[in-house]
């Protein structure tokens, strides 16, 4: 049960079953790294990893054929003020942008939910569906999560499954969250999905009797049952008046936090409660090789302190055990007042026996960590990865820090209630994008000094600082068409003395003149070198070896990057296009489509390399005429 070994990865949670294509991924989440959005396509392409986010000059042409290959058919819903900056400019961030859909935060609370719903299709085949709930943000963070997979088939049933019915309801609503109009495209598809999820049946994981579904819309009520015998909960956040609801019918409570959370509480709290754990320093894992930082400073190296940037436990477990049964409970809810109260929310529940899934099943008796806190080997039991928890004498709490940090919020809350436009203009030397408010920025005075700076996510160095006392009116450009972006970053910083605190985070804002051909711009940017297109090419052919085309294309350009003929250079070319052509004919159908987007006035292939590709598509039209 919930073994530490028995690991699941989002890139791998998603990919399509065997013969089958995705039709549609939609997500949910409160925090977004765009890198960890680039990734997301990775999954459906044969070169895909999930260690090749980062938009490098090395890895650009892979991302950017995932891209355009699946990108149209991914949407992330995240809370606005919550997409985390990278570390480099990227155009390919705007390439992505159309799949990201910001959420205005309810009122005192916070868009939270962490659900995807996956659609897989094939030829004659019913519709597949998968349902994650996750504890996971899309982010890079190195925590130790939960995730629950249920995959099912589409039945032809007339009425929906009863228990369906508010994960349905829960899809129907998701366009209404929408800080701005959801694209129509999108909300037909929303409005399909929440249709036809209602007539899945899922398939039960081992040991699981039945599956509720549990959306916590602001304020409703809470799913537990109203009795239990034992309860056991794992939640990174805490606070007091929840643990109090959740511990006074209980015989027998176990409570896990991180260590510093349940630091906060006061002794009375922390001893109501049987057993207290906290994540055992041996069990925190280590940060992997190039993955980025948490919060990487853009314009300077500023100190970071940021309470949602976690290191270490971030799963949320609810299990409550009723005699021989159990209703074990994860998703996105943390055991705080605000998660039942004001937040927008997703938990999943599991019922079955208790040795099963209940607090047996999760803290087993024959398991404990070492007496110096650390874990011994490869823990199999979640247990294992947990240390008794000590308390201290209570320190005093950094009202100082506390109050510059509470500033940050309330800047970035005020960032959000501005009415930003954007406009992009064209002009004899390019592109220039115009960001205006018809207010200043509404800040409290007399907390620090306050320093706002804003910058397109697809240019380095060109930061300029927002006025805190009359209307933004600011101007990024010259720019090339493919640097033209509605991703907007913003990084806020707060000094009282000796302390600062700083914080950063996008926001996709409104946009008029964005050119139709923007995303071709990008491709014809990143294509422009020969040898980036022969990649692509190989990729898009599925190609078992790429350099057997890059290599040729060597022979195709000459120093001045026009196209020369060799002799020996178009055979192997024409040979692998007329293979594919005869094994797999659909391949050759979206290389059309890539150079119908490609081709403008402004950029073409060489002539002889595009009378070969005419060659083989003329070929591929009179053999497959209704393709």
């Amino acid at each position: 049960m919930l073994s530490p070994q028995n690991r699941l990865v989002l890139h791998d949670a998603i990919q399509p079953p065997q013969g089958f294509e995705l039709a549609a991924l939609i997500g949910t989440t409160y925090t977004l790294d765009l890198g960890a959005l680039l990734s997301l396509p990775l999954a459906f392409v044969s070169h895909g990893s999930d260690d090749n986010y980062d938009p490098t000059e090395e890895n650009s042409v892979d991302i950017l054929h995932a891209l355009w290959d699946t990108m149209d058919r991914i949407y992330v819903f995240c809370e606005q003020g919550r997409i985390k900056g990278p570390q480099s400019a990227s155009d390919l961030y705007g390439y992505a942008e159309d799949s990201i859909i910001e959420v205005a935060p309810p009122t005192n609370g916070s868009f939270h939910p962490k659900v995807w719903v996956a659609k897989y299709t094939a030829p004659n085949q019913p519709a597949r569906y998968r349902f994650l709930c996750l504890s996971r943000n899309l982010t890079f963070d190195s925590s130790w999560d939960v995730i629950l997979n249920l995959n099912g088939e589409l039945t032809d049933r007339q009425y929906a499954f009863a228990d369906q019915h508010s994960l349905g309801e829960f899809w129907d609503q998701l366009p209404d969250f929408a800080a701005t109009t959801v694209p129509a495209a999108l909300e037909d598809t929303i409005d399909e999905i929440a249709h036809e999820i209602r007539r899945v049946r899922f398939e039960s994981p081992a040991d699981v009797e039945e599956v509720q579904f549990h959306p916590l819309i602001e304020g409703d009520t809470s799913p537990f049952p109203e009795s239990y015998s034992d309860i056991a909960v794992v939640s990174p956040f805490l606070s007091p008046s929840r643990l109090e609801k959740l511990e006074q019918s209980s015989r027998d409570s176990i409570l896990v936090s991180r260590l510093n959370e349940l630091d906060t509480l006061d002794r009375s709290t922390i001893d109501a409660w049987s057993s207290v754990y906290g994540l055992a320093a041996g069990a925190i894992p280590e940060k992997a090789d190039g993955a980025p930082e948490d919060e990487p400073a853009l314009v300077e190296e500023w100190s970071v302190t940021d309470r949602t940037e976690l290191m270490g436990l971030h799963a949320k477990i609810f299990a409550l055990d009723q005699g021989w049964d159990t209703s074990l409970f994860i998703g996105s809810a943390n055991a705080t007042a605000a998660a039942f109260r004001h937040n927008i929310e997703f938990l999943t529940e599991l019922k079955g026996k208790k040795h099963d899934l209940g607090t047996p099943a999760l803290f087993p008796d024959d398991a404990i960590t070492d007496a110096d806190g650390s874990t011994s080997g490869t823990p199999d039991k979640f247990i294992e990865l947990l240390v008794e928890y000590d308390p201290e004498e209570e320190e005093e709490t950094d009202t100082d820090e506390t109050t510059l940090e509470h500033h940050l919020e309330h800047i970035r809350t005020a960032i959000l209630d501005m009415t930003i436009d954007v406009q992009a203009q064209h002009c004899d030397d390019g592109y220039y994008l115009s960001l205006t408010t018809p207010e200043p920025l509404d800040i409290e005075t007399g907390v620090g000094d306050v320093e706002v700076v804003c910058w397109p996510l697809s240019v380095q160095n060109t930061q300029k600082q927002i006025s805190v006392t009359e209307p933004v009116e600011m101007e990024f450009g010259p720019l090339a068409k493919h640097s033209l972006t509605q991703l907007f970053a913003f990084q806020l910083r707060v000094t009282d003395g000796d302390e600062t605190r700083q914080t950063r985070f996008a926001l996709k804002v409104p946009i008029t003149g964005l050119p139709e051909d923007r995303n071709q711009a990008i491709m014809q940017d990143i294509l422009s070198d020969p040898e980036r297109f022969l990649r692509l090419l190989s990729l898009l052919l599925d190609w078992d070896s790429p350099t057997d085309i890059t290599d040729t294309g060597e022979h195709f350009w000459n120093d001045d990057s026009n196209y020369t003929s060799t002799s020996g250079a178009g055979p192997p070319l024409l040979e692998l296009l007329v293979e594919t052509l005869e094994k797999n004919p659909s391949r050759i159908t979206q290389l059309e489509q890539l150079l119908r987007d490609l081709e403008t006035d402004e950029t073409s292939l060489p002539s002889e390399l595009n009378s070969l590709l005419e060659t083989v598509l003329a070929a591929h039209r009179r053999l497959q005429p209704d393709d």
